[in-house]
């Protein structure tokens, strides 16, 4: 069984124009729980072609940070339902509706047309380097997982936009970020009284988030190629590290500062 999964509804706003907006943050995995489960029990795998967060080629979703904990939680939540789950797709050089005219237009793609990676590539870019062994994690918006040397802990967090406007209004300006609590991770297991040095990237506002800089900062509509290389470092996750030493009993305990709408890749190694 084929199918396609997008996470949005489309409506009309007071005026009568066309909008497109979020019901839930689960609807895409929402809808793959339920065909998932039909399939299994029909004895059918359950192969989706096509999916993303909006069905939209001009959705300025796709390009917000907002992208990558929508993506990375419609995964997770996934898992075991669906046979392939295949994201739509890898450029905005997408020429359906005709050939992209702007840097940032909502294209589908997980580069725009200056081969700017969006927040949704380094997303998958953080579920790639996680480790080939999965550790128990019942978390909805995490994974831990952990290769020959190091421990790795990919967290996200998101809420649905609080606005009555369409996708294309809301994510069309500048979105910054709420700070949150921090996140404690505790982890057993380790050496105790061994010091390891941990690394943290981020994917939000401004980090990872070539789209917020280009709209608060002086670029032509069209970048000229420094602007794109200064947009290309732009979309970079910003890295931190930091030493933490585990107690006697081999317990590793840290926190880490989260914003709305971020994901953080967290690797844990022995300081050498």
């Amino acid at each position: 069984i084929t199918s396609h999964s997008y996470g949005i509804k489309g409506d009309f706003d007071p005026e009568g124009n066309a909008i497109v907006y979020i019901p839930n943050v689960d609807k895409v995995s929402n809808e793959i729980r339920v065909h998932g489960e039909y399939c299994k029990k029909e004895g059918y795998p359950l192969i989706i072609t096509e999916w993303s967060s909006s069905f939209s080629p001009t959705d300025m979703i796709h390009d917000s940070y907002y992208n990558a904990p929508y993506l990375l939680r419609a995964i997770k939540r996934s898992e075991g339902y669906a046979d392939m789950f295949s994201y739509w797709t890898y450029t905005d050089i997408f020429e359906e509706n005709g050939p992209p005219t702007q840097c940032f237009h909502g294209g589908f793609g997980l580069f725009n047309m200056n081969s700017i990676p969006k927040p949704t590539y380094y997303a998958y870019t953080f579920l790639h380097r996680l480790g080939d062994t999965e550790l128990i994690c019942d978390d909805e918006n995490a994974y831990v997982c952990k290769s020959e040397n190091a421990t790795q802990v990919l967290l996200w967090n998101i809420k649905k936009p609080e606005t009555n406007e369409g996708n294309r209004k809301y994510f069309a300006r500048p979105l910054p970020a709420a700070m949150l609590e921090d996140t404690a991770i505790v982890i057993d297991g380790y050496e105790p009284n061994r010091t390891y040095a941990v690394t943290v990237e981020t994917i939000g506002y401004h980090s990872g988030d070539a789209y917020n800089a280009y709209l608060e900062g002086n670029f032509t509509e069209l970048p000229t190629r420094e602007e794109t290389a200064k947009l290309i470092e732009q979309s970079k996750p910003k890295k931190k590290t930091l030493s933490v030493t585990a107690d006697e009993k081999g317990t590793l305990s840290f926190a880490v500062p989260q914003m709305e709408n971020s994901a953080d890749l967290i690797i844990i190694e022995p300081e050498t």
